[in-house]
């Protein structure tokens, strides 16, 4: 027996938000079954912090809760860290707007869970943390520089994919560059400059460090939410208060990036066999006009034209694709052997489109295939992750009510109407590639620059 359209379940998935007013601000709760365990997440606004000093608070991430504090040393804190939590983490993140594509939020985001019987001491942690590391310990500092180098120069040889796409959205939007700066192959090219020049930098890199705390860590811009069962959240409240007292407080004046964009169609080489080729644009909203049918179009790709024409026929490991609201096309390949036939095979989606058929079965499987994806069981932790960014972004449940529907409703006909779309993305597409020396020197005439990607 088959499944039909008619088994599948109608209505989205909702990951309901809660506004709570406190101390003149709110907090923002996802009520969830998290069985005495508490997720709590703390959005820090970084638009106050100067351009130049980015790539600092890109590495603030990697350092905070692995220093010792005013309070405790290093393993002493790891241990109570252990103890009193189930994780500690502090990330940057660009959050991208609905309604403005080209808006984004930044934010540094400190994500902590715990249970709820240790709120006290979990956020006493994470408060001691934010206002009480201390970066007098140089050579802990250096270690940890060193690890992340060493760590990026494996990512960028056996996942290059990733810093491709970083490269391809930092040449054509500015939220792609601050990415780019705070966590992508040009925070690399900074980290392993400092990693360096160490020695010279580090009184300078101390001071920065120490600067940044009190600009980001400011009581003023700081969003809480949490996740737990609605019981528990009046015992985080009761502690928010001596966690928000340790924050730095003072209003500062928005910065103005300037965020100049990367150049287009940049290749570089890595010590590795293979190649990982991007290619991707944007496309203003009245030209893409996202909807749900898209993530059809991205199984189909997928699943039969890129599985085909790049892994089966190309002898890649893997091809990819992404369609996103604000306008974004990708296309992706891993560990690749080819480098010009795959981009030459990218540029070829639109013919593929043209005349692409399929019978009701077939179309009535990809629907079944994409849907999977769209309800792919998720953790409270990420239940309650993805509420918020919803929230953040604008993301509203009659949005993806909508494009559930036109998922379910997508036939043939409407994947031969992406042909025209793509035409105009393939045409004005740029590309970037990781991958072997041999093969990137041999396509020179393919990119605007070739390095040497490692430093």
């Amino acid at each position: 027996p088959n499944l039909s359209r008619k088994d599948i379940q109608k209505k989205a998935r909702t990951f309901p938000v809660e506004e709570i007013s406190w101390d003149g601000g709110k907090i923002l709760t996802h009520p969830a079954e998290s069985k005495g365990i508490q997720y709590a997440h703390f959005y820090f606004d970084l638009s106050a912090v100067p351009e130049d000093l980015l790539p600092v608070a890109g590495l603030l991430p990697d350092l905070l809760g692995q220093l010792s504090t005013e309070k405790r040393n290093y393993t002493d804190l790891s241990n109570d860290l252990l103890f009193y939590t189930g994780g500690f983490s502090v990330q940057t993140n660009a959050f991208l707007t609905v309604k403005k594509p080209d808006a984004f939020l930044p934010k540094l985001t400190v994500s902590l869970r715990y249970l709820s019987t240790f709120t006290d001491k979990a956020l006493d942690l994470a408060g001691e943390i934010l206002t009480q590391t201390r970066f007098d310990e140089k050579k802990r500092i250096h270690d940890l520089i060193r690890e992340i180098r060493s760590e990026t120069e494996i990512n960028l040889v056996n996942n290059g994919h990733s810093f491709a796409a970083g490269q391809v959205n930092s040449a054509l939007k500015h939220f792609g560059k601050f990415e780019e700066i705070t966590n992508g192959y040009d925070f690399y090219t900074w980290i392993a400059d400092l990693d360096t020049h160490f020695e010279e930098r580090y009184d300078a890199l101390k001071q920065n460090l120490e600067e940044l705390m009190k600009n980001i860590f400011r009581k003023e811009t700081m969003i809480p939410a949490l996740t737990s069962e609605k019981e528990d959240i009046k015992i985080f409240t009761k502690h928010l208060k001596s966690f928000e007292s340790r924050l730095y407080s003072g209003s500062l004046p928005t910065q103005t990036w300037e965020l100049p964009l990367n150049p287009p169609n940049r290749g570089f080489y890595t010590p590795g066999d293979v190649n990982y080729v991007v290619f991707g644009t944007y496309l203003p909203e009245n030209i893409l006009q996202f909807n749900g049918k898209y993530y059809v179009l991205k199984h189909i790709l997928s699943l039969d034209y890129l599985w085909n024409r790049v892994r089966v026929q190309g002898g890649a490991y893997g091809a990819f694709c992404a369609f996103s609201r604000n306008g974004r096309v990708l296309f992706s390949s891993y560990r690749d052997p080819k480098l010009r036939k795959t981009l030459e095979t990218y540029r070829m989606i639109p013919d593929y489109l043209s005349r692409f058929d399929a019978d009701d079965q077939f179309m009535t499987n990809i629907i079944i295939g994409t849907i999977a994806r769209q309800d792919t069981p998720m953790s409270i932790s990420q239940e309650g992750a993805t509420a918020f960014s919803r929230y953040l972004t604008g993301l509203k449940d009659d949005m993806i009510q909508s494009e559930r529907e036109e998922i379910l409703s997508c036939t043939a006909e409407d994947i031969r109407k992406f042909a025209d779309i793509l035409k105009i993305a393939v045409t004005q597409g740029i590309h970037c590639t990781f991958g072997n020396e041999k093969a990137v020197k041999e396509e020179e005439e393919l990119f605007s620059e070739i390095r040497y990607a490692l430093k």
